[in-house]
């Protein structure tokens, strides 16, 4: 007996409110998306499992009646990892999520990265992704960070992990002491002066209340009229299964923030435009590394670290347009694309996981592919 090849949209589910997932608009487009490529999908969170009976608890969305209806469903073929860590319960929700892996039957992809400093190791093992990545350490003590400004006219220090500008501290030497500012866990930007380099380390713990912390070059990126600004590149493997570039925009910070995130006030511009106006002669050029970055990196991840589906890169271009990669994210929201109006990559950016899911559905049915990443 033939049935459809099915996807589960793996999230936390909400107790109370309308909506039973915080990404609830998204999942909408992504189950709309599935029944156009002939899938079924649906959305479940880790601690609806019946693993005796080996169903799911999961919501699907009907257009007709304009509303989310649950009922059970046999395990997926594919699972979509939209699992974000957090809450008191995360411990649970990640529990049963790693348990779910380890069913054979079940293609998984999307997983969330350990952290920044996996990405920056694993990338820089590739000769000609080397250049791009910024020269980065574990900050241990007051030893690392002393060297790392010793080496570089100003460095950076932020969160392992974490995203949206929070806890990052820009640092400047001064003749008596340390220039710092950046933006605290809560997203509130803050400047002060510290004397010493302990002083330095004490307050960049307490602003990012992260245990793990890395200290970055810091590099003179170019400025978009007195505002820092960064390249968002959404890459996504397609319905071959290949890395492409979905689309890019330029996220531009508020005047004085040292981050160009949406979430701290930035804005959003086409990318074509803002480098056509910054670099008029090179812009070109820029745009071809921007897009070779785009597949090279996620590719040399997907290697060394397992199975991706798609990457959220921010990439910074320096006052000489050399290309750096910033950050990666491997759960990357695509609001960008609606700031900047390109909705047809807002759109093909939601097909893309579902194309993905159905290749490898289809791989597993037909040569049966069972090894999760």
């Amino acid at each position: 007996m033939n049935y459809p090849l099915t996807v589960g949209i793996m999230s936390y589910r909400n107790r109370s409110g309308l909506a039973p997932f915080s990404e609830s608009g998204y999942f909408r487009q992504l189950i709309r998306s599935a029944r156009y490529l002939g899938l079924r999908a649906f959305v479940f969170c880790p601690l609806d499992i019946d693993w005796v009976g080996r169903k799911i608890y999961g919501y699907s969305f009907s257009p007709e009646k304009g509303s989310w209806h649950a009922k059970y469903y046999a395990f997926p073929d594919v699972v979509y990892d939209r699992l974000f860590p957090g809450g008191s319960i995360s411990g649970m929700l990640f529990g049963a999520a790693k348990r779910l892996r380890k069913q054979r039957s079940i293609v998984f992809f999307g997983r969330a990265l350990r952290g920044k400093w996996e990405v920056y190791r694993s990338a820089y093992k590739y000769p000609d992704l080397k250049p791009h990545i910024p020269d980065t350490m574990p900050l241990t003590g007051t030893t690392v960070l002393g060297s790392m400004i010793k080496k570089h006219s100003f460095i950076f220090i932020k969160p392992d992990a974490g995203s949206q500008g929070k806890g990052v501290v820009q640092i400047h030497a001064l003749r008596d002491g340390y220039k710092c500012r950046g933006r605290d866990n809560l997203n509130r930007p803050f400047s002060t002066n510290v004397q010493t380099l302990t002083g330095v380390l004490n307050l960049v713990r307490n602003v990012s209340h992260r245990r793990r912390l890395l200290v970055q070059q810091g590099l003179y990126l170019n400025h978009f009229r007195g505002s820092t600004f960064d390249i968002r590149t959404i890459v996504q493997k397609n319905e071959q299964g290949q890395w492409e570039v979905t689309g890019t925009a330029a996220r531009v910070g508020r005047r004085g923030s040292i981050t160009s995130n949406l979430h701290g006030g930035g804005s959003a511009l086409r990318t074509e435009a803002l480098l056509k106006q910054q670099f008029p002669d090179r812009y070109q050029e820029i745009l071809e590394k921007i897009n070779w970055l785009g597949v090279s990196i996620p590719t040399a991840l997907d290697k060394e670290l397992g199975r991706f589906g798609e990457f959220g890169l921010d990439l910074g271009v320096d006052k000489n347009g050399h290309v750096w990669l910033i950050e990666a994210n491997s759960k990357p929201g695509r609001t960008v694309f609606l700031r900047i109006r390109a909705y047809d990559l807002r759109r093909t950016s939601v097909l893309r996981p579902m194309q993905y899911s159905k290749f490898l559905a289809l791989q597993r049915k037909n040569r049966g592919e069972t090894s999760n990443a």
